[in-house]
């Protein structure tokens, strides 16, 4: 009788964390969500240095003012940290590692050993292959029930991770366990197809940061813009101008829009209230939105994410395009973030991509895998939480490695060198 590899006792000792670029998240592996979150350190720390201070309090609050708050650790946990980037600066995977291993490791557990024990890291790309649903048209239960099982060999999606930060692309492929020559050092049997890995620089907070050079320089209270004034005024005339019909879900022909409004006269504004400001509404123009939405869709311009995708698959081997195309995955807290706001980014990248493939001949090529594209929601419909379960499914379905392990005995004696 197969087991549910989501119910292994794999999950009593090892934690799924997630360092995002405003969160990070922890859990057991085997759980379909996060147990617990903690902010993370601000962006002024990410040197080095600054980073590695600030990481330690943090993943403290984390895991034991958070995940392990009144239990008895008995020490010795195995940490999955999921890492957004691929061959970014070491330094700060470094940096994660002190801190897990000597910071916390250091802390006693009531059996006298580390508590945590070792780390491995795997991209959130390749985790989020594992939150893949098998089929459409299924419950949310049904999805659940089917994600638990043993990962499908041959597998190849096309993954869009929507960050905060920035949005990466990539072809990824599962080539077999055991059976198929898998001999466990590696991380996964999953990885990233050589070649097809793609980054692009806007995230969710580029949005942010574009509406933010229109607004007037202090808030109606006088203060400086916050991050949440920001997306308050995002969302609210998003969501206004979809109500109204003004704006399309799918943000479709909205580049060709907001180019044909920059030579009228300016648009109706619209009221904005802000609880920051005591409830004060003010009036705001909807062209700042629509530029931030244009710069996205826009598959034409090299920075953006439906540009990134054609590339990804542009590059990706010619006999895996179309399954890779029929296999699009689409996670992060950006891709949420943007649906929060009334956006429907699966119908968007679709229109901005059959729009690069009719409008430019570099990626002409392209039209048939185009055709047949299907984009989806990881199991669940939490796209910023697809690489996290992803990576508690991989690691309950026996499909982490043991070469990607760091021991904090062959860690520690280095870093005394």
């Amino acid at each position: 009788m197969a087991t549910d590899p989501l119910s292994s006792s794999i999950s009593t000792n090892t934690v799924i964390l997630e360092l995002g670029h405003k969160i990070f998240r922890a859990g057991y592996a085997g759980d379909f969500r996060p147990r617990c979150t903690a902010p993370a350190p601000p962006i002024s720390a990410r040197t080095f240095s600054g980073y590695l201070s600030a990481l330690t309090p943090a993943l403290s609050n984390l895991l034991l003012q958070g995940l392990l708050a009144g239990t008895a650790p008995g020490g010795g946990l195995r940490a999955i940290v999921l890492d957004r980037g691929l061959g970014e600066d070491p330094r700060f995977r470094r940096a994660v590692v002190w801190a897990l291993l000597d910071g916390l490791g250091g802390v006693p557990s009531d059996r006298g050993r580390a508590l945590v024990g070792s780390v491995c890291f795997l991209p959130s790309i390749v985790a989020a292959l594992y939150s893949m649903p098998r089929a459409s048209g299924r419950t949310k239960q049904e999805e659940e029930d089917d994600v638990s099982r043993k990962f499908t060999t041959g597998t190849v999606a096309l993954v869009v991770d929507w960050g905060a930060a920035d949005v990466r692309v990539a072809c990824v492929y599962h080539d077999g366990g055991e059976d198929y020559g898998w001999d466990g050092r590696d991380v996964t049997p999953a990885h990233v197809i050589d070649g097809t890995y793609q980054v692009c620089p806007m995230g969710f907070e580029s949005i942010l940061r574009n509406l933010r050079q229109y607004l007037p320089a202090s808030s109606p209270n006088g203060d400086t813009w916050s991050r949440s004034d920001t997306f308050e005024i995002f969302q609210t005339i998003t969501r206004t101008m979809i109500t109204n019909g003004t704006l399309h879900p799918s943000c479709k022909d909205v580049v060709d829009n907001f180019a044909e409004k920059k030579e009228e006269e300016p648009s109706t504004s619209y009221p904005v209230t802000l609880p920051s400001s005591g409830h004060l509404s003010f009036p705001v123009l909807p062209d700042p939105v629509l530029d931030s939405l244009a710069l996205i869709f826009d598959a034409n311009d090299p920075d953006s994410p439906p540009y990134a995708l054609l590339e990804c698959l542009l590059s990706c081997p010619i006999d895996m395009r179309k399954r890779a195309a029929s296999n699009i995955l689409v996670v992060g807290g950006g891709a949420e973030a943007l649906r929060g706001a009334g956006v429907d980014v699966i119908a968007g990248l679709r229109c901005a991509t059959e729009r690069g493939v009719s409008e430019g001949r570099k990626f002409a090529r392209l039209k048939v895998c185009v055709e047949g594209m299907v984009i989806r929601d990881p199991v669940g419909k939490e796209r910023e939480l697809g690489a996290w379960l992803g990576a508690s499914v991989a690691a309950c379905a026996e499909e982490i490695g043991t070469g990607g392990w760091i021991t904090r005995a062959s860690f520690l004696p280095r870093e005394e060198d």
